[in-house]
C-alpha cells in the first residue's frame, strides 16, 4: 500500500496535504520509520500555505531533495548486502575450481574476509566449512569469526586445509607477513585473488577507487591505517610468492580496463620449479 499511494504520488501532477494522509498513517508503525516519506508530507505543507505569495518552489526542491536523501540512507545497506553478495558469488567462480576437492569435513580459511560474503557464498555453494579472519570486524554473516592484528594467526600450523586471500595483501603493510601465516596455517593451498596495474594512471585509479569504495562499504570504519594500498604489477606479485618460499602453481591475468584482476595459486607443498 505504500508502495502503490508512493507512486501515485509521485506520478501526480497534483498532490494536497491531505492526500498524503492515509500514507503518514500506514508509515507510523513502520520499523525502521519511512522518514523519506513522513518528511515529504511535511514539506508539501509548505508548498500548499506558501502556494500564491511564498517561496513555493524552496518547499518542493527540499521535499523531493529530502525524500532522495533519507530514501537513500533507509535503503543503502540492504542495497549494499545485494551488491556485495552478487561481487562475491563471481569471486567464487573463479576460485571454485582450486578449492579442496573432498568438501566433506574440509576447512578453509577466509583471511582478510571483510564482510565475510566470499565465505558465505563458498559454504552456500560448496559445504565445506569456513571461518573468517580480518583486523577489523566487518562480518555480516553467521560464519565463525577471528579478529587478530595482522601478524600472528590464532591457529595451529596446518590447522585449514586451504587460505583464500581475496584482494587483501595490497592493504597490508607487510604481505610477505600475511603470506608466511597463510601459509602456516594452510595445510594445502593459499588461493588469491589479487589487483594489480600495468601503468601508473592505472594504478592512481586503483588507489582512487579502492579508498571510495572501502570507506563507504565500512562506513568510515576502514581507516588509513586499514587502507593501506601497496598495489604491484602482476611479475611483482609473482616474485613475491617466490620470495615467500612459495610454489606458484596457477598465475593468470584476468585482465580489466581498471581494475585489472590476477589469480594465483600458491602451494608450500614442494619447491619451485
Amino acid at each position: 500500500m505504500v508502495v502503490v499511494l508512493g507512486m501515485f504520488f509521485v506520478c501526480s501532477t497534483t498532490v494536497h496535504p491531505w492526500y498524503l494522509l492515509p500514507l503518514l498513517v500506514l508509515l507510523v508503525p513502520a520499523v525502521p520509520p519511512s522518514w523519506h516519506w513522513l518528511w515529504l508530507g511535511l514539506a508539501s505543507l509548505g508548498t500548499y500555505l506558501l502556494y500564491v505569495d511564498g517561496p513555493y518552489w524552496i518547499w518542493v526542491i527540499l521535499g523531493w531533495g529530502g525524500w532522495a536523501l533519507m530514501g537513500m540512507l533507509r535503503y543503502s545497506d540492504p542495497a549494499l548486502d545485494r551488491i556485495l553478495t552478487a561481487r562475491a558469488g563471481r569471486k567464487v567462480d573463479l576460485i571454485g575450481d582450486f578449492t579442496p576437492e573432498d568438501k566433506a569435513g574440509a576447512s578453509v580459511l577466509d583471511l582478510g574476509a571483510g564482510e565475510g560474503y566470499v565465505g558465505q557464498e563458498l559454504a552456500h555453494r560448496t559445504g565445506i566449512e569456513v571461518t573468517l579472519a580480518d583486523v577489523i570486524d566487518l562480518n555480516r554473516t553467521e560464519l565463525p569469526h577471528v579478529v587478530y592484528d595482522g601478524r600472528r594467526l590464532p591457529f595451529e600450523t596446518d590447522y585449514f586445509d586451504a587460505v583464500l586471500l581475496v584482494y587483501v595483501l595490497h592493504h597490508a603493510d607487510s604481505p610477505e607477513a600475511v603470506l608466511n601465516e597463510a601459509a602456516r596455517v594452510s595445510a594445502g593451498r593459499i588461493i588469491v585473488l589479487e589487483s594489480i596495474y600495468t601503468h601508473r594512471i592505472q594504478r592512481y585509479l586503483l588507489g582512487s577507487i579502492d579508498r571510495f569504495v572501502n570507506t563507504f562499504r565500512s562506513s568510515g570504519r576502514m581507516t588509513a591505517r586499514h587502507q593501506m594500498l601497496d598495489f604491484r604489477r602482476f611479475e611483482e606479485w609473482r616474485d613475491t610468492f617466490r620470495s615467500s618460499g612459495l610454489h606458484v602453481e596457477v598465475a593468470r591475468d584476468l585482465g580489466g580496463v581498471i581494475h585489472q584482476r590476477a589469480l594465483f595459486v600458491l602451494s608450500k607443498l614442494r619447491p619451485d620449479v
